[in-house]
């Protein structure tokens, strides 16, 4: 008999065992999905981890209900790399499968209810009114699901009332698989094949008194022999006019055919493609360096200082690989980059290119998952998560912006660091990585100074334009001889006068959304606080609501203090919103936009605002960290900070290093063409070195003394770290859990290595009290056994049962 060892996307550790039937035995393989029984009734999509004959010994197998695929969804060689994500990140390779495969092919099973045949209620059954309902409905339905039984009584939950019914035997539960994945179906039309050219003018004469619906025809009849590919009936009558109708009519007279067909979701490139530009003598250095560093070493890092081309080098690195028949993942930190830079390389690839990212729907993201398994995109562009398609043939990663923070997954497991893992995922596919950054991360320069990866430095921007001016403005200074006006100081005003007079663009740069960060009642102090967390809500003026970025609770704006009742309040701190509101009265005859989480939920908000702003239907463009990610445009000749002190004053060890990196690339986005760009930074400590350091571009020297002090207190690129996260609704619980857990370490680690655990800055988070511990593990020490030091810790500390209810996460290397 075979057996199957099945992942599920579950949050526990290994596979589960299961029986193969000889009925499909002849067609399973790894990589399928399959669904099989899972407890009592439930139904899950597993995929197909291995097969063999060792027939568990401690339990009974249940049988695989049924495979789902013809072939294999997933790769061989991508369940190792799940396997690698789950070890070395400390999850389940659950985690990984339901992290990163496409939630729509995970068939979910739902509960259903059905009527129990040749029962009824009977007079002794004190069945309820809302009860009896139900089982009426069940009389003319065979199943119901159990959301429908509680939308029946308009209640919102069923459940009492099903647990009544099924104690007096009237019905039982049933479990059905759920097909998520719809394809997308749109009506086309054609000429009717069966049309014979005797009957059309006799036809024709027909309808001549309908002149719209002959006028369609003929259309019709002259574009089907122009153009061989289907026509959509909602592009034709777009284009040419007319109504559902009268094409209805002309099907009915027998003219027309009007058919349903699937439609791909992913829109193809139909643009003539261009020539990829020659590389400048500086860039064909760079090019040909990485080239040579690639015949000894597997990873190469790219130091190029902002617009110094190293998209173009990128470029034909990319047609080197596809000219060798080797396909290509481009990483972006962010999704507002995948809109230009998709733009730059179709001019080149065209339909070679596939873009993968958080915005697409469901039914979206397995039409490119199928897509890419079947080889048709050469080229993926794409957020963190498109590391995980099933790519064929790979023989180069691109990953853009290293240093950037949002290639760390944070929210849910596995907390993976795209940008490491894509190493791994490279070695396994015999594949090359190269990483590009005008600041590179601390770890990756420090990795290249040891000479453990490549290194090719490009220190001219392209065209040999220079590097913005910088300036700082002391707000200081500014507040005491009163040159500023609001946020805004007069010499920031004049800059940006003057660069609209010149009818160039600017940016200005606020990190953080929201109008103002703290509502304050000034005769009492209070301010509102999130119900949820333990943090103060944000003031948002477009919506006049008040919102936690944390776990999105959201409430009016009160008129009147919580506390005291006063109506005197009264807004601290600033947001991007405060900054827009602004710009726009001192520039009333200006656009002004803003881009943050905010402005850019829509799905197509990106496109639309980068479009907008390349097209100069914006003048100044307000924003978040987003701003400060690669863009490139060429009219922008400004840049303004508008509080350089806020990147500073983080209680973090990165804070210093991370708003260098922050500067430096928003001013990059200054004077990417001809003229020199200016770059104006608002700041209270206008003597901070790390400030000092930003406005001459000098990396080495902040590296350098950064690097000094990790040294110094064991913090990366010196140690490797593990945070554990103890969370619980009860703070008691969660204190002891993590008191407890700490205890157990403390044999095996000093003080300087093992920190905590102490309560984080918001120690409160979605109704979880939160405490975290900090392991250091020193270059030379073996990460594997720490990890089986803390999973052999986490097993005894699960025998006392009062903790067990406490969630306990593991971040390995915390970003």
């Amino acid at each position: 008999m075979q057996f199957a060892e099945i992942i599920l996307p579950l949050p526990l550790q290994g596979t589960f065992s299961y029986t193969v039937t000889e009925d499909i035995a002849p067609y399973i393989k790894v990589g399928q999905r399959v669904s099989v029984p899972f407890g009592q009734r439930k139904l899950y999509t597993g995929i197909v981890y291995s097969l063999h004959n060792n027939q568990p010994e401690l339990y009974k197998t249940k049988p695989i209900h049924a495979i789902l695929d013809e072939t294999p969804l997933v790769e061989s060689q991508q369940i190792k790399f799940w396997e690698w994500i789950a070890k070395y990140y400390m999850c389940s390779l659950g985690d990984v499968y339901k992290n990163v495969f496409p939630s729509a092919l995970r068939l979910d099973s739902d509960t259903f209810v059905k009527a129990i045949k040749g029962k009824d209620i009977l007079p002794e059954m004190e069945v309820s009114d809302d009860a009896y309902i139900i089982w009426e409905a069940l009389q003319h339905r065979e199943l119901l699901s159990v959301d429908e039984c509680a939308e029946i009584v308009e209640k919102k939950s069923a459940i009492p009332l099903l647990k009544e019914l099924m104690n007096y035997g009237l019905v039982t539960l049933d479990e059905k698989l759920i097909e998520k994945y719809t394809p997308k179906i749109d009506n086309y039309i054609r000429v009717n094949i069966d049309l014979k050219s005797e009957n059309l003018s006799a036809l024709l004469n027909e309808i001549s008194r309908a002149p719209k619906q002959r006028e369609l025809f003929l259309q019709l009849f002259t574009l089907q022999k122009q153009n061989t590919s289907p026509i959509k009936v909602s592009d034709f009558l777009k284009t040419y006019g007319g109504t559902h109708a009268q094409l209805r009519n002309l099907e009915e007279k027998g003219l027309v055919e009007i058919y349903e067909n699937k439609t791909e979701r992913i829109d193809t490139y139909d643009e003539e493609l261009k020539r990829i530009k020659e590389l400048s003598q500086e860039q064909n250095r760079a090019f040909n360096e990485i080239l040579s560093l690639f015949k000894e070493k597997d990873n190469v890092l790219l130091h190029g200082v902002t617009s110094s081309g190293k998209t173009e080098i990128y470029i034909k690195l990319i047609e080197k690989a596809l000219a060798k028949n080797k396909n290509v993942l481009y990483l972006l930190p962010e999704i507002a980059l995948t809109t230009q830079l998709t733009q730059r390389i179709q001019k080149y690839f065209g339909d070679k290119v596939g873009v993968y990212h958080s915005k697409f729907n469901q039914n979206e993201r397995v039409e490119l998952w199928q897509k890419t398994l079947n080889n048709e995109y050469k080229i993926i562009i794409g957020a963190r998560s498109s590391l995980f398609l099933p790519i064929q043939n790979l023989g180069l990663i691109i990953v853009d912006e290293e240093h950037e923070t949002s290639l760390k997954q944070n929210d849910t497991k596995p907390f993976y660091h795209a940008r490491d893992s894509a190493m791994v995922w490279a070695k396994m596919n015999n594949a090359k990585v190269l990483m590009g950054s005008a600041t590179p991360s601390l770890e990756m320069y420090h990795l290249a100074q040891e000479n453990k990866i490549g290194y090719v430095s490009l220190t001219e921007r392209y065209g040999n334009v220079q590097m913005p001016e910088m300036e700082i403005i002391d707000l200081k200074k500014a507040y005491k001889q009163k040159r500023i006006l609001g946020n805004i100081s007069n010499r920031l005003e004049e800059e940006i006068r003057s660069t609209f007079k010149a009818q160039k663009q600017v940016i200005i740069f606020q990190n953080r959304r929201g109008y103002s960060p703290i509502l304050e009642c000034e005769t009492c102090g209070h301010t509102p606080f999130c119900s949820n967390c333990d943090v103060a809500l944000t003031y948002h003026k477009l919506t006049h609501e008040l919102k936690c970025h944390y776990c999105g609770h959201t409430q009016a704006k009160p008129h009147k203090c919580y506390q005291c009742n006063s109506t005197e309040l009264k807004t601290v701190g600033l947001g991007t919103e405060q900054i827009e509101d602004e710009f726009s009265a001192m520039f009333p005859d200006k656009n002004i936009a803003r881009m943050d989480v905010d402005s850019m939920r829509r799905k197509f908000a990106f496109e639309k605002l980068i479009t907008a702003f390349q097209n100069h239907e914006i003048d100044l463009l307000v924003g978040t960290q987003m701003v400060t990610k690669g863009l490139d445009f060429d009219d922008v000749n400004l840049v303004g900070i508008i509080r350089a002190d806020s990147l500073l004053n983080f209680p973090d060890f990165r804070a210093h290093e991370r708003a260098f990196q922050r500067i430096v690339q928003v001013a990059g986005r200054a004077g990417r063409r001809k003229e020199r760009g200016k770059v104006l930074i608002q700041a209270f400590n206008a003597e901070n070195p790390i400030l000092q350091n930003a406005t001459l571009f000098d990396y080495k020297k902040t590296a350098t003394e950064i690097l000094y002090d990790r040294f110094e207190h064991l913090y990366p690129p010196y140690t490797k770290l593990i945070e554990i996260t103890f969370r619980h609704h009860k703070k008691e619980i969660a204190e002891k859990t993590a008191n407890y857990y700490t205890q157990m370490l403390r044999a095996f680690f000093d003080d300087k290595t093992l920190l905590g655990p102490e309560a984080p800055f918001i120690s409160r988070l979605n109704n979880q009290y939160r405490f975290k511990t900090l392991i250091k593990i020193k270059q030379g020490q073996n990460s594997a056994k720490v990890k089986a030091l803390l999973f052999e810790a986490l097993e005894k500390l699960h025998v006392v049962k009062a903790f067990r209810s406490t969630r306990i996460d593991f971040d390995v290397d915390p970003y």
